[in-house]
């Protein structure tokens, strides 16, 4: 049985036509992070927050990072991160985020149509609750985990959040590091009924209605 360096285990649910792609390009990314990988089966029918359910469940690591497909990871990435969480003396921190490059490589495939850097920003429960800001792919602490809504077809990580807000757990926000994640084909961001998600979660999470602006999208 191999070991790893580090005690996080990372979840990546695999489209059938995204493999070659994350063959290539993403898994070598994330085996250098010396970490247990988890993915799934492409042929199965469920959707990606069972996916991700099931691999969280599958592993007894101390920590979980849940990484999409078309994400590579910088070397020392996840080291970088479980520092970070572990440095925190304040016990409400239960995760840590990080920027991102958005490499748009088909325009069609993304609202903004072409490659840019999303910001994050430091971790505020009342911005939060406006909007969300953060990436699904956080490092989490396993302890606090609740688990993606199944429910939802999109807006599943802002939800997540929310849910880990309800629980007093906050974020922290690491602005030194980024990773890169790309868009060349139809995803959850051009295929999900957002306005139908948007609304199960500001119903659920008893938010004020704002005006829908892709406020629980992370593009």
């Amino acid at each position: 049985m191999k070991t790893y360096f580090l005690p996080i285990a990372v979840c990546v649910p695999v489209k059938q036509s995204r493999i070659e792609f994350f063959e290539s390009m993403c898994l070598p990314s994330i085996r250098k992070q010396n970490v247990e990988v988890i993915q799934t089966n492409h042929k199965t029918e469920l959707g990606p927050n069972e996916k991700r359910n099931r691999m969280a469940r599958k592993s007894d690591t101390e920590f979980l990072f849940f990484c999409d497909d078309d994400c590579i990871l910088p070397d020392g990435f996840l080291a970088k991160l479980l520092d970070e969480l572990r440095s925190v003396s304040d016990d409400r921190v239960g995760y840590v985020y990080t920027d991102f490059k958005a490499v748009v490589l088909d325009p069609k495939f993304h609202p903004k149509g072409e490659t840019h850097f999303h910001k994050a920003k430091p971790f505020s429960a009342v911005e939060l609750k406006k909007a969300n800001f953060i990436s699904s792919m956080v490092l989490i602490k396993r302890s606090v985990f609740p688990e993606f809504d199944e429910t939802l077809e999109s807006y599943s990580d802002w939800d997540l959040f929310l849910e880990l807000l309800e629980q007093g757990i906050h974020g922290k926000y690491v602005p030194e590091i980024s990773f890169e994640k790309h868009f060349f084909d139809p995803g959850i961001t051009t295929t999900a009924d957002h306005d139908k998600s948007l609304q199960a979660i500001r119903k659920n999470r008893n938010l004020s209605m704002v005006e829908f602006e892709d406020l629980g999208r992370v593009e």
